[in-house]
């Protein structure tokens, strides 16, 4: 079991020489804002990000670990290198923290071609390494933290410039102040999002209150060159928040009570030949097995649902024609009734407990990790846009969907990292393509020939009905009489037991129908045909080619293919249970 579940990370950047006068206020919006967030998320780990620096990073990450949080201290150089910038005094303080318990010390490497003095690096090369701390930030926050005059120095890995690269904004002019608009009740949207808190430097000429107004601290994103403010946190951002922590508590419960099932996980297979690699690897592993488990989970319930609405209906035509037909027994519509409230009460149990849409939640995220998983694996990442596709299908933007990126940026890897032992790409390309290409390829081939059979044997059975009612239709039109003369029992002859079944088999046959577009069970045939022939393609390729580079283009493609087709089912699937909204 996965005790800890997915964290939730948040990011601070800020300036190193906050004013004295500032400090203790910076220290108490830290602990009140990290509160808030705890308490919004009690079944999830949060944790901190933090390059330890003077100032800020010290200022917030000590009050994370005074509410027994995480701190994942990221360093943008090897420690030797890094404690070179702090005087003795800072460099013990540093010491100190870092050995505490739960503070985990993560070491950027350096940039190719900086030697081992660094004195005789070249001009700017600190600057590109704190850089590279920036993007750490940028890609695995969920929620970044800013300790910030308020004012653009436009220099690279500042806090500025880790705000705006955040934002995916337009940076002001240098030494401009940032301009907000109030955004009033208006959502997020799924934009990243910064906490600003207000704190003046000592190397400014103003102080962070001339700066930012008084209604700092604030929240903000952007779009371009506008900058927006709420002073509470957006609606559906908070939603986002009880939305990640709810899998991370359903996955305990569920884990505990063990009514979980699952395939098994990613990593397993890959670890020989990793070795110490594998931790780059363990999140997105982790997160995959949660969503997978929780979407059979869901899946079974969903289905099941849908198969008693299905028994139901059938049951209450059942009981209809033959109250109508057969005999006109009150019982038979006293059942009628009874299965009618019954499936009133599923109906609104089942929509109540959310059983569909969490399936596809989840479903949707466990595809999207495992082709991620796999994408990282190959080196293929950058070839494949996963924030792109969310955004252009509009997934992201249906209910109880809009999470999944907090998910997908939280188990990001750290980028650069690497072990003493190191698989050669080659080795990690031909994992790739047992373990995912190979192995996707033969289950979507199966599945495919599974569906097809079930739907030749459904194809039979109509051919059956047709016929039936073809035969039944000509002996009542010819034999009319006859059949009135044969009697069954006392009350029921032949020719009416055959209009009962006239009327019984075609409403069977569609409530069968019905029951199948509700399983969206073409719209899978479809894809499990796509997919089953892009992975068998691209295994073929990539057997063909020896150039490495060309091999991680085909994997990217694959990559972003599989996922798109993905996402297309669940859309199908989603809006067979909730409409689009219409205008007006």
């Amino acid at each position: 079991m996965i005790e800890q579940g997915i964290s939730f990370r948040i990011g601070v950047t800020g300036h190193r020489d906050i004013l004295p006068e500032d400090v203790e206020g910076a220290r108490q919006k830290s602990r009140e804002l990290l509160s808030k967030i705890k308490s919004a998320m009690p079944a999830t780990r949060i944790t901190v990000i933090s390059g330890l620096a003077e100032g800020a990073d010290r200022i917030f990450a000590e009050a994370a670990l005074e509410l027994d949080m995480s701190v994942e201290a990221v360093m943008p150089m090897p420690l030797k290198y890094y404690k070179n910038d702090f005087n003795e005094a800072s460099s013990a303080e540093l010491d100190r923290i870092l050995d505490l318990e739960a503070v985990q010390c993560i070491e950027l490497p350096l940039i190719p071609g900086l030697d081992a003095d660094d004195n005789n690096w070249p001009e700017g090369a600190r600057n590109t390494l704190y850089g590279n701390l920036s993007d750490d930030l940028r890609r695995r926050s969920n929620l970044l933290v800013a300790l910030w005059d308020g004012r653009f120095k436009n220099l690279t890995g500042g806090t500025d410039d880790t705000v705006v690269r955040y934002l995916d904004a337009i940076p002001g002019p240098k030494d401009a102040a940032i301009e907000l608009a109030d955004a009033g009740s208006a959502l997020l949207s799924g934009e990243p999002l910064v906490y600003w808190i207000p704190a003046g430097r000592i190397s400014s000429d103003e102080p962070a209150s001339v700066v930012a107004g008084e209604s700092l601290p604030c929240w903000i994103a952007a779009s371009g060159e506008q900058f927006r403010r709420w002073s509470n946190p957006p609606d559906d951002f908070h939603q986002e928040l009880s939305e990640f922590d709810q899998l991370n508590q359903q996955y305990l419960e569920l884990s505990q009570s063990d009514s979980l099932q699952s395939y098994g996980n990613l990593l397993d297979s890959c670890s020989d030949t990793l070795k110490g690699e594998t931790r780059q690897l363990t999140a997105s592993d982790q997160s995959y097995v949660m969503a997978d488990s929780l979407a059979l989970y869901f899946q079974a319930r969903s289905d099941r649902l849908f198969k008693w609405f299905s028994v139901m209906t059938a049951s209450m035509g059942l009981l209809f024609l033959v109250y109508a037909k057969l005999a006109a027994v009150p019982v038979l519509l006293v059942g009628y009734l009874a299965l009618f409230f019954g499936g009133v009460y599923l109906h609104k149990r089942g929509d109540k407990q959310h059983w569909f849409t969490r399936h596809l939640v989840y479903r949707c995220l466990a595809e999207t990790m495992r082709v991620r998983f796999f994408l990282d694996l190959a080196g293929a990442r950058d070839g494949a846009n996963i924030d792109s596709l969310l955004e252009t299908t509009g997934i992201n933007k249906f209910r109880g969907f809009s999470w999944i990126r907090h998910v997908l940026r939280s188990t990001n890897p750290v980028s650069g990292l690497s072990s003493v032992e190191t698989a050669s790409v080659e080795d990690r390309i031909d994992l790739t393509r047992r373990l995912w290409i190979e192995d996707q390829a033969s289950y979507f081939e199966r599945k495919t020939h599974q569906l097809h059979l079930h739907h030749l044997k459904l194809e039979r059975i109509k051919k059956w009905v047709i016929w039936g009612l073809i035969a039944a239709t000509a002996a009542l039109v010819f034999f009319k009489k006859f059949l009135l003369g044969i009697g069954l029992s006392d009350h029921l002859s032949l020719k009416t037991l055959i209009i009962f079944l006239m009327g019984l088999l075609p409403f069977w046959l569609g409530v069968w129908e019905v029951y199948q577009s509700k399983m969206a069970v073409k719209e899978l045939m479809w894809q499990y045909r796509n997919q089953s022939d892009n992975y068998s393609s691209t295994s073929r390729m990539l057997r063909n080619s020896t150039s490495l580079e060309y091999q991680k283009g085909l994997i990217a493609r694959l990559g972003q293919t599989s996922i798109l087709e993905n996402f297309l089912w669940i859309i199908n699937r989603y809006h067979r249970e909730h409409e689009p909204p219409v205008a007006g």
